[in-house]
């Protein structure tokens, strides 16, 4: 999987765990992410005034992290602010020595005006980048909203985002194949059997690139969620081959308390 691709792929999956929104967030999970250390990051940020009264960040931070926790995600979120969640990334992959803010991953793209999967976008106030997302597409982004929102997948708006950039450690040289004629295929059969995860919306299980715990992590899946069987690893007979997007390099467990095979 290109690194490209891959960045998307860790953007969504941010989404899918509900992560929050703390001033300084890189990433930090539980035990490290509690209300004291909440209210520690956000004791100096000030506050709003909605709905008559004002609110400090701190509070809406914690608030908004609570019902994350009571609907099951508090195990498996992370906290970031809007640049905490790109660096966090960058610097895992070594794209990046230090942490920089919105207005230092300004300065690491080439401006354009077009809109493309894996460009970046950017709120401009007196000339600099005080926020920052990544278009997944060429009308959606993701980006650490706020603290009353975490980490949002949403329709890309010319009124909220000023600066489109591309950022230059990706290679966006390949053009995108032009599609060509082709006769029609022979018709395939529909698939009946799907994985499908055991338990309530908080159980969660790994969806990985491997048939083992060591490969790479692509998207975390929750009780209920089903996916295509595409089959079993002969070589570890406790994986199931599944499709997830498209991607038919996914694999789950098939532990029986985890996961089940259903027929659709």
């Amino acid at each position: 999987m290109s690194l490209l691709l891959e960045f998307i792929a860790y953007l969504l999956e941010m989404v899918a765990i509900h992560s929050i929104y703390v001033w300084g967030g890189q990433g930090q999970m539980t035990p490290t992410v509690c209300e004291s250390w909440i209210r520690r990051r956000e004791q100096n940020t000030g506050g709003e005034r909605t709905g008559g009264r004002y609110r400090t960040y701190a509070d809406i931070a914690v608030d908004f992290w609570k019902k994350q926790v009571e609907a099951g995600f508090g195990k498996v979120l992370r906290a970031f602010d809007c640049s905490g969640l790109i660096v966090y990334w960058l610097l895992k992959k070594k794209l990046i020595d230090k942490d920089i803010n919105a207005n230092g991953l300004y300065g690491l793209c080439k401006p354009t005006t077009e809109r493309k999967a894996g460009y970046w976008v950017f709120r401009i106030a007196n000339g600099r980048a005080t926020h920052v997302g990544v278009l997944i597409d060429e009308n959606t982004v993701v980006h650490a909203k706020g603290r009353a929102h975490g980490v949002v997948k949403e329709e890309y708006s010319d009124s909220y985002w000023h600066a489109i950039g591309i950022p230059k450690m990706f290679d966006f040289s390949e053009p995108t194949p032009e599609p060509t004629p082709a006769p029609d295929p022979e018709p395939t059969p529909a698939r009946t059997k799907y994985v499908r995860v055991r338990g309530k919306k908080t159980r969660t299980v790994h969806i990985r690139t491997a048939p083992n715990k060591s490969g790479e992590r692509i998207v975390t899946a929750h009780g209920g969620d089903t996916f295509p069987l595409l089959g079993i690893a002969e070589t570890e007979p406790h994986w199931y081959n599944i499709e997830y997007n498209g991607r038919t390099d996914a694999w789950i467990t098939c532990v029986s308390s985890y996961t089940e095979v259903i027929e659709k």
